[in-house]
């Protein structure tokens, strides 16, 4: 509430959430590796005269380095970057997607950018949120943005992971809808429950 400086968009994909983003906020950065879907953030913005959003061709993660990625030409938003003991494996998310694989795609942590003013930082990174937090650990604590990530019901162990990753950063889970939780630091949960219950009385 009264934040909407800068938004980041982790795992931009073809750019639906950064255009979603942008009536709400000064600027919004957007990060999406894929270069096979990464074209098409540019010809949406166009298309949809989106003036707000910088878009970067470079995965989030803990640290510089270069890596293989999954590219499931069937459904994009399932692409990811390869688990060490994936690689030169013929593994599978699900049988159903034809797969290409896409080498050296780059990786940096948020934090590399220095970015400041940021009240929003959005990751649906397909098993890198937890990666991707710790390389963003000095922007998460200069800002105290409000976090939302999205984690598959099948990783237990890193949902537990991130909640203790939080809760060191002074982070509490105020909401959680589907597979997306909404983490707020603490010093902001009073302001966001005001306004919260001020938009819904009843």
């Amino acid at each position: 509430p009264n934040r909407r400086r800068i938004c980041i968009d982790g795992g931009a994909n073809v750019g639906q959430t950064s255009i979603g983003f942008s009536p709400y906020f000064r600027q919004i950065i957007s990060f999406e590796p894929n270069p096979h879907v990464f074209e098409c953030i540019q010809a949406n913005l166009d298309k949809y005269e989106v003036k707000n959003v910088t878009a970067h061709m470079v995965g989030l993660g803990s640290k510089s380095e270069t890596r293989s990625f999954k590219y499931h030409q069937n459904s994009s938003g399932v692409s990811r970057f390869e688990a060490a003991e994936e690689v030169e494996k013929a593994y599978r998310v699900d049988p159903r997607f034809e797969i290409v694989r896409v080498p050296n795609l780059e990786i940096k942590t948020l934090d590399s950018y220095k970015l400041l003013e940021i009240d929003l930082i959005k990751l649906d990174v397909e098993g890198y949120e937890l990666l991707t937090i710790m390389g963003a650990k000095d922007t998460i604590i200069h800002n105290r943005p409000t976090i939302v990530l999205e984690i598959a019901k099948n990783r237990a162990e890193m949902k537990n992971q991130i909640y203790r990753a939080m809760r060191n950063m002074g982070y509490v889970l105020m909401h959680q809808r589907r597979q997306d939780l909404f983490f707020v630091h603490e010093e902001r949960v009073p302001e966001v429950m005001d306004k919260m219950l001020a938009a819904n009385p009843n």
